[in-house]
């Protein structure tokens, strides 16, 4: 205690509780005291002050004791300061890694094989549409494919992933159970397999990319379009250089795609 606190056995002899307690007040210490006295024990944690003005979280185990006629308090300390400052750094984290995934609207999830039960964090459970109720299983995920694509994820993760161990990796489209909207995830996991090269499990994340495919859906039928236009159309760079024809400059110009862009 004198080493923790920073002081010497003839200081620490002279000081009370309220000298070197940063969290209670001396009324709280007090109280605090005599709910020792009426139960006999406690361990809480509180602050305390050191010798040179730090700080510190301790934990404490008090109990009353007798000495002779006397009563007295036994008390042991415990500085936890590094593990509330490992516990916060990780909350930070954890609090930073959920902005992140916001953000990108990527979630993570880890699916234990065989049976196929999985977790997932906040922002899957978003993407997904779901909520603490929903059974986190094998057919629970395939209950939330788009029905076209159902068959062919099911095979999928069984052909391809667990059965060749190939890296988990597609997109394919949902029914977001919340309201109904079909959307676009992209999928990527890695399998764990055990000494036996059996399943274990896979960890991996799956992102909304509906956006990403709405807008490339969007610019394939606007060239598909332009494509099958009878005009010749061309589009260049601010310097001119041509940048795409269709195919009706091909025709009315004699020149390929591969020969006009570029130029």
């Amino acid at each position: 205690a004198c080493r923790q606190l920073g002081y010497s056995s003839e200081e620490f002899a002279g000081l009370a509780i309220a000298d070197y307690e940063a969290l209670e007040t001396p009324a709280e210490t007090r109280a605090h005291l005599q709910k020792v006295r009426t139960d006999g024990s406690d361990d809480f944690e509180t602050l305390q002050r050191t010798r040179n003005g730090e700080i510190r979280n301790v934990h404490v185990w008090a109990r009353t004791v007798s000495l002779g006629e006397r009563e007295a308090f036994y008390c042991i300390y415990e500085d936890v300061t590094a593990r509330k400052r490992a516990e916060q750094a990780l909350r930070q984290n954890e609090q930073s890694l959920r902005e992140a995934e916001s953000i990108a609207g990527l979630g993570n999830f880890v699916a234990e094989f065989p049976g196929g039960d999985w977790t997932g964090s906040e922002e899957l459970d978003r993407i997904f549409g779901i909520d603490d109720r929903y059974v986190r299983s094998l057919e629970g995920w395939l209950a939330l494919i788009h029905p076209e694509w159902r068959a062919t994820m099911s095979a999928y993760l069984s052909n391809d992933v667990l059965e060749k161990r190939a890296p988990f990796d597609k997109e394919y489209k949902i029914v977001r159970r919340s309201d109904n909207e079909e959307r676009w995830v992209h999928g990527l996991g890695r399998l764990e397999v055990d000494e036996r090269d059996h399943p274990v499990r896979m960890r991996g994340t799956i992102q909304d990319v509906t956006e990403r495919r709405l807008a490339e859906e969007s610019w394939q039928l606007q060239s598909a379009a332009l494509n099958a236009a009878a005009n010749p159309m061309v589009i260049t760079r601010r310097d001119g250089t041509i940048a795409w024809v269709n195919a009706a400059f091909a025709e009315c110009t004699g020149y390929s795609a591969a020969e006009a862009i570029g130029r």
